[in-house]
């Protein structure tokens, strides 16, 4: 409780400081000020957006409980399904940006990571440190992975801070010597697949694509997994959801009734569908991505970042 009420104070006498007002008016209040357009799409669209695309709609389906009764896909819905995950481009070149910069940037992002500077966090309004990491610490530690490349794709390089469990993403803004953290994720194995491209895999074998704007916002999603249930694995693959939801064009006939759409929502107010495919159509499905993930786990070595 103590530790709670503490953050608010922080927040609240950050909003009145002179400091974070400049940030907001100065250091990049485009960045700053973002915004997630899932946000502005209702759950009453979406509802209607499901309704009018899928017969079997639900909010909250029980894992893996509720998928022992689901269908397999249909051949048509699975040809569609490999299609789909055909055009989705999972690998994303690692843009290097402007060479010329990196010596600037890199003498910059060390100083953050000695905890000599502070960053600022646009989603809590503050600055603050990298807790949890000093400079000893991710020099010993082998889980600790440190990239710097072009991630916005702005002609200038960002810092990625990567383990087990946290990834980050920081922008240096040179015009007022100010760090942001552009990007962030807990939890799960993280993967870049390049600029602009993130997956991570949860606990619960679940896997997670995400194609992100200049501004660090999702403009593309798509997920898969398999879970256990009764002694065998159900596969199950989704189809990409957009800035304004499922494409109506990736939607064949069957795939309304194939299609288990899923309404409960995340903090991006994005819903999904899944399709219940066999172990052998799981795999075809996703070999573009595995392809991708191979590629790039190969081309991020050349970005490590070495403090």
């Amino acid at each position: 409780m103590f530790k709670m009420l503490k953050r608010m104070l922080i927040i609240a006498l950050c909003s009145l400081c002179i400091r974070c007002n400049y940030v907001n008016k100065q250091l990049d209040s485009e960045i700053v000020c973002r915004k997630n357009d899932f946000q502005y799409i209702t759950q009453k669209e979406k509802g209607e957006i499901s309704n009018s695309l899928f017969e079997n709609v639900y909010k909250g389906l029980e894992y893996p409980k509720s998928m022992q009764n689901m269908k397999f896909s249909s051949k048509n819905t699975v040809k569609k399904l490999k299609e789909i995950y055909n055009e989705i481009e999972f690998y994303g070149e690692f843009e290097e940006g402007d060479l010329s910069l990196y010596d600037v940037y890199a003498k910059q992002y060390l100083r953050l990571l000695k905890g000599e500077v502070k960053y600022y966090d646009p989603e809590y309004k503050v600055y603050t440190n990298i807790y949890g990491y000093d400079l000893e610490l991710i020099q010993q530690d082998k889980n600790i992975k440190i990239y710097m490349f072009d991630m916005d794709i702005d002609g200038k390089p960002e810092l990625c801070l990567s383990d087990v469990q946290n990834t980050y993403f920081f922008k240096y803004i040179p015009d007022s010597g100010q760090h942001l953290l552009w990007w962030r994720t807990s939890g799960g194995s993280f993967r870049i697949m390049g600029s602009r491209k993130v997956s991570q895999f949860s606990s619960k074998g679940k896997v997670y694509f995400t194609q992100l704007d200049k501004l660090g916002d999702e403009i593309c999603f798509v997920s898969w997994a398999y879970y256990l249930s009764g002694g065998s694995k159900i596969y199950l693959v989704s189809v990409p959801v957009y800035t304004n939801g499922i494409r109506e064009e990736d939607i064949i006939e069957e795939m309304k009734s194939d299609g288990y759409y899923d309404l409960r929502q995340n903090n991006e107010g994005r819903g999904e569908c899944f399709f219940r495919v066999t172990e052998s159509e799981y795999y075809e499905i996703l070999e573009p991505y595995e392809k991708a993930l191979d590629q790039a786990q190969k081309e991020k070595e050349n970005f490590i970042f070495e403090p």
